[in-house]
């Protein structure tokens, strides 16, 4: 597994508390992974195969290739299905606000496509940042979008 960081440009500081990056090849046998709520939302572009997300019934849905997860209240369960290759944009509590289209408050507890949330924009930002070939390039699309 390979996990990396990278700070934000100073303008974006006051909103994006990181970029990251998880890289993994698939498991035989892939465990569950437990997220916790810590007041940070996240846009996530997943590069590799999806990620299912369980619902507290025992049952799954399959997350978005790119989406932003709302706040989350309670703890939540995913589990990879295949190769891991993520970027990430962890925003600040409340650092994601200014760049909603939609009231952050209907994006809780659950993963949100890009395209819902910026239409024709969102879906072509998911295209560049899928087919870009290195994190440094999607660093760059993310922040110039």
């Amino acid at each position: 597994m390979n996990y990396n960081t990278i700070s934000p440009v100073s303008d974006l500081c006051p909103f994006v508390k990181c970029y990251w990056t998880l890289e993994a090849p698939q498991e035989e046998s892939p465990e569950r992974q437990r997220i916790v709520p810590d007041g940070c939302m996240e846009m996530i572009f997943n590069c590799g195969d999806p990620y299912k997300q369980y619902a507290e019934d025992g049952g799954y849905v399959i997350q978005p290739r790119s989406f932003v997860f709302g706040q989350i209240t309670q703890p939540l369960e995913i589990e990879a299905t295949g190769l891991t290759n993520i970027f990430a944009i962890r925003f600040h509590p409340e650092g994601f606000v200014p760049f909603a289209a939609i009231p952050v408050n209907q994006m809780e507890n659950r993963a949100v496509p890009l395209p819902e949330l910026f239409d024709n924009e969102g879906a072509e930002l998911e295209g560049l940042i899928l087919n870009a070939v290195t994190n440094e390039d999607r660093v760059r699309l993310i922040e110039a979008f």
